[in-house]
């Protein structure tokens, strides 16, 4: 399967052009992941978001001070879409993201994307159907 058709059957671009899905494409970047591999953690400045091709990616949330275990809010499986929150909000990492098995992501850098949600006001329509409800 090819990047553009991964991107283009994600909720989050769903009304993006083929044109578009390629500039995103080109930019994008595949990373494989050993179990433990951390993509990012709570706080990090964010960069990128993510589609996972293939293993299982936990995003968890620290509990300190109470405990020194993590909670593991969403479990990210092939298909889903991940780390697009700071792309909406531009604040820190709100979580951390894990590889519990080996794993593959495609890497999207927000700097691909940012360019053209503003030249394409359309694609809004698809990041907030995607965006995490309240």
């Amino acid at each position: 399967m090819s990047y553009a058709s991964v991107i283009a059957s994600s909720e989050f671009f769903s009304g993006a052009s083929p044109a578009v899905i390629d500039a995103i494409a080109a930019r994008a970047e595949e990373r494989s992941l050993v179990r433990g591999d951390v993509l990012f953690n709570e706080g990090d400045t964010p960069d990128a978001l993510y589609i996972v091709l293939s293993g299982r990616i936990a995003i968890a949330i620290d509990n300190k001070p109470l405990d020194t275990r993590e909670s593991v809010v969403a479990l990210m499986i092939s298909g889903d879409l991940f780390g697009d929150l700071a792309l909406l909000d531009g604040g820190a990492r709100s979580a951390l993201a894990r590889a519990l098995e080996p794993s593959k992501v495609l890497r999207i850098p927000y700097n691909a994307v940012e360019p053209q949600l503003h030249s394409n006001p359309d694609l809004l329509w698809g990041v907030m159907n995607n965006a995490p409800a309240d």
